[in-house]
């Protein structure tokens, strides 16, 4: 299956999350087997990240990154409108990956006292796995 990087982005941030709510056997191991499944496109994605960063952004004699008043890293002169094109080009590369998909009726399931109730950002985060 094609999934954007973006995607793979928001699934393993919004996962964390998901770590220690009890959800039917089904769903656990879709999840634990996708984390697996997208862990070498997320390490991709970081290592071209990072490289994007240290070609735009400045940083001081120790390597860590300048950053602005408001906490934002600062750009060299006129990269900024380059780093964000670039960046959007990289989140938008698709990647094949084999996941392990689940049905709304398998995620109806975690409705039961039984187990953990999901919140909006848990279906954000479950959205690349729901056909």
């Amino acid at each position: 299956m094609k999934v954007k990087n973006k995607d793979i982005v928001v699934f393993l941030n919004g996962i964390g999350a998901l770590k220690d709510k009890r959800f039917p056997v089904k769903v656990t191991y879709a999840i634990n087997k996708n984390i697996r499944a997208v862990s070498g496109a997320a390490e991709a994605y970081n290592k071209t990240f990072d490289e994007l960063r240290s070609q735009y952004m400045l940083k001081d004699v120790e390597g860590k990154l300048v950053l602005d008043e408001h906490g934002e890293p600062k750009f060299h002169e006129g990269k900024k409108d380059e780093f964000v094109k670039e960046l959007d080009e990289l989140r938008e590369i698709e990647v094949d990956i084999n996941l392990n998909m689940l049905t709304y009726s398998d995620i109806e399931k975690c409705d039961s006292d039984k187990y953990s109730t999901l919140t909006v950002r848990d279906m954000e985060a479950l959205d690349i796995m729901l056909k």
